[in-house]
């Protein structure tokens, strides 16, 4: 520590140390007084009798020097004091408070602190009196705006700091956390200030003693000694220069310790003590612990802020249901609204918000709950673990104190009971050697292990349901499994929820039973963590899922990132919000947002990835088979030239000049699809069943799409066309369609009543076919191919 301050914080130290002492035991040092005149010779320069010599009054300047001292810091410290003690409780409240408090009150510090300082001295002084008490009273005064901006600040600061919401959350009154949790941090930049406040009113005091409007001799003052004795500078220059040299050593000494105060408190460059080693304490101590049935259910939720550009939208309608004994994960970009839900659930937010909706627990609507029933629950039923233990814990209070404050607010636990309790919490969160760890400090901690105390404080008076936001961010991988692995053990002995907020996919594909994806303050997609990355629906997840990194890349591999930046929620798009960055929007995406559509999971899109059977299975267009087909042929429906190939088609493709790729028939929308999206195939199918209607004789095109084999040909052997024993290779043919067909509204194909019993889904071959000929058909050329039919043809491909 004495390398950081440096020699001069200590020199100034010290030096403030002596001045301060002198004054203090003037009456004691062995000199003369200073009102005693012709003490020597007047305007005498130093000697060893007066070391800094005599004014022109023959009194000696070292014992004025000393004397006037008491007068000096005596106002400087007795301002400072009046006007910290109007000005920061004026400051904690305002900042604290909000609203119309911080309004009123910085409207009349501004007022104040307009008026010129040294115009409201001069007048006070001269109507008043000059003397030590008025002038002690107009300096305390004058510096009073000051000090309530100063605090006010750094009350803003801390308000919002993750340790005093820990502390709200354990239902702490407001009273217990000012003293507890905001004065003793803004004590530290009090103190800096303090002692640049000391400097500026002693050289107030010396401006006001210069004019003649301070303590009247004979008593001395540094300011009235120099304005004595500016008359001597030509004869005794000493007179004027000794008492500014005092002066100014002591208000720069004042400077250099303000300045370099709050090193004093820098955890980034304390020193640690060695630690001996302990053995890791078994992690079975905490025995299970029962907890009531519990069910968080929020309907509706909306928290909107109002700011000077717009209204926020930080949550906006969000609604799900958790279960006791689940873990339910809530993913998305920064800024998507994940710790905003968990504040708005747990009612910690600032007070320019607006919030909306239900939120219940065990069938309790927290959101009608007044300050006094918010603390009941807060600790005893909702627990929280914020991102950063660092900031999550107060840093000028030891473990030991943080830990057993909820336990002795909530529980009622004596000291020795609750610091017994303690021990036993740090030891069952894996924490070695717990009764030393609770006389430590935040900054003596690592990571992983102040993280494992905000556990313990969550889980110390026995939560319901634990909200852990983002709990392993600030961790390497290796504290962050043991972390997980932490919380998932203790999930399954007390039989709580958990609510976990996390941008690592893959710890939440590996930990979460549910998942929420939140997009721009809205559920986007929701459902089983398993169908979720198995199925992604939006696109804003699936992209999601493309951009985490996987093992399996190559080394030089480009990270996938998702174009363009997430909305300014002040000015959201219309529509769907991610339509701007999705490249499956149309038109319908940019005017009616999609609302949540459950269909194996609940997703808001109008174009959904990975859609099911039921969704692809639609109609096509008639067509007429070839009557020359051949038999043993691979019968191919000729693409729309209209329709758009997909990039996932997995079929072989052929030397065929007519074709490249293999186009198979639309589904029947009253046959079974299989999970690959082809049609079964059966050797025994027989006309009267469902996957092959009797057709029309007069070639009609009917509602559902079917190929009746012709009678004539043989069921071949092989698994996807009949063969002929006389069929004659390297021959194609290309069906002709009907001129008489006409395009309806459904897809149609009208076969050959005089082919025999083929395998479903393959156009059966003619009796002149020849083998190893691939048989195409040729679609009508008036036939409309609408946007159905493109989807199911891509999605056969």
């Amino acid at each position: 520590m004495r390398r950081r301050l440096g020699f001069g914080f200590w020199a100034a130290v010290a030096w403030i140390g002596v001045v301060l002492l002198a004054a203090l035991l003037a009456d004691l040092l062995p000199f003369p007084r200073y009102d005693e005149t012709l003490a020597g010779p007047p305007r005498s320069g130093p000697s060893g009798a007066h070391p800094l010599g005599t004014d022109g009054l023959g009194r000696d300047m070292l014992s004025r020097i000393v004397y006037g001292a008491r007068v000096s810091l005596g106002v400087g410290i007795g301002a400072v004091l009046l006007g910290l003690g109007i000005g920061a409780p004026l400051g904690i409240l305002a900042g604290y408070r909000r609203r119309a408090t911080d309004a009123v009150i910085m409207a009349v510090n501004d007022v104040a602190q307009a008026f010129p300082a040294l115009v409201f001295a001069l007048a006070v002084v001269a109507f008043a009196g000059a003397n030590l008490r008025n002038v002690l009273i107009v300096l305390g005064v004058l510096g009073v705006p000051s000090w309530t901006r100063l605090i006010r600040g750094a009350t803003l600061t801390y308000a919002e700091r993750e340790f005093v919401l820990a502390a709200r959350v354990l239902g702490t009154r407001d009273r217990r956390i000012l003293w507890r949790e905001i004065v003793p941090n803004v004590a530290v930049p009090a103190a800096s200030y303090a002692f640049i406040g000391m400097a500026v009113i002693v050289v107030a005091e010396g401006s006001l003693a210069f004019l003649g409007l301070s303590v009247q001799a004979p008593t001395p003052t540094w300011g009235g000694m120099i304005n004595e004795g500016r008359t001597l500078m030509e004869t005794a220059p000493h007179v004027v220069l000794a008492p500014s040299l005092v002066m100014f050593l002591t208000v720069l000494s004042f400077n250099l310790v303000g300045d370099r105060l709050r090193s004093l408190t820098d955890v980034r460059e304390s020193g640690l003590e060695p630690v001996r080693q302990a053995a890791p304490a078994p992690v079975d101590v905490d025995p299970p612990h029962p907890v009531r049935d519990c069910l968080l259910q929020v309907e509706d939720l909306r928290t909107h802020f109002v700011t000077p550009r717009g209204v926020v939208k930080a949550v906006d309608g969000v609604s799900f249901t958790l279960e006791r004994g689940k873990t339910l994960a809530i993913v998305g970009e920064s800024g998507s609204g994940k710790s905003m839900l968990i504040r708005s659930i747990l009612g910690l937010l600032p007070g320019n918000s607006v919030r909306s909706g239900n939120v219940y627990l065990t069938g309790d609507d927290l959101t009608t709950f007044g300050p006094a029933e918010m603390r009941s629950v807060l600790g005893p039923r909702l627990g929280t673990v914020f991102q950063d233990p660092m900031t999550a814990l107060n840093p000028v209070r030891t473990i030991g104190t943080q830990v057993t404050e909820p336990l002795r607010v909530h529980l009622g636990m004596g000291r020795r009971q609750a610091r017994s309790e303690a021990v036993r919490l740090l030891a069952s969160v894996g924490i070695p050697d717990p009764e030393r760890m609770l006389r430590r400090y935040p900054h003596q901690l690592s990571g992983g292990m102040r993280q494992r105390v905000t556990i313990a404080m969550a889980l110390s008076c026995g939560p319901d349901v634990l909200f852990a936001d983002e709990p392993t961010t600030a961790l390497d991988v290796t504290i962050q499994d043991q972390v997980l692995r932490l919380l998932h053990r203790l999930r399954e002995e007390r039989d709580m929820a958990v609510v976990l907020v996390s941008h690592d996919l893959s710890v939440v594909a590996r930990w979460a039973d549910e998942v929420i994806v939140m997009y721009a303050g809205k559920v986007v997609e929701r459902g089983p963590a398993g169908e979720v990355f198995a199925r992604a629906r939006m696109p804003y997840t699936e992209a999601l899922l493309q951009a985490a990194p996987r093992l399996t890349d190559p080394v030089h591999h480009r990270l996938r990132v998702i174009p363009g930046r997430p909305p300014d929620l002040t000015d959201l798009p219309t529509g769907c919000a991610f339509q701007p960055r999705c490249p499956y929007a149309q038109d319908r995406c940019t005017i009616e947002s999609p609302p949540l559509i459950q269909d194996g999971h609940h997703y808001a899109c109008w174009h959904p990835r990975n859609p099911t059977t039921k969704n692809t299975a639609t109609k096509a267009d008639p067509v007429t088979p070839n009557p020359n087909n051949r038999p043993d042929e691979k019968n191919h429906v000729a693409p729309n030239p209209n329709t758009r190939p997909t990039e996932d088609s997995d079929h072989p493709s052929h030397t065929d000049s007519h074709q490249d790729k293999e186009s198979r028939l639309p589904p029947d929308p009253n046959s079974s699809l299989a999970e690959d999206g082809h049609l079964p195939s059966r050797m025994d199918s027989r006309p009267d069943e469902a996957s092959h209607p009797t057709p029309d004789p007069n070639n009609h095109p009917t509602e559902d799409a079917h190929i009746t084999p012709n009678t004539n040909t043989r069921p071949a052997e092989d698994d996807h066309h009949p063969s002929r024993m006389d069929s004659r290779p390297d021959e194609a043919s290309h069906p002709t369609p009907d001129p008489n067909n006409h395009p309806t509204e459904d897809a149609h194909i009208t076969p050959n009543t005089d082919s025999s019993p083929a395998e479903v889904g393959h156009l059966p071959s003619d009796t002149n076919s020849r083998p190893g000929e691939k048989s195409h058909l040729t679609p009508d050329p008036n036939n409309r191919q609408t946007e159905a039919v493109e989807e199911v043809e891509s999605g056969g491909r």
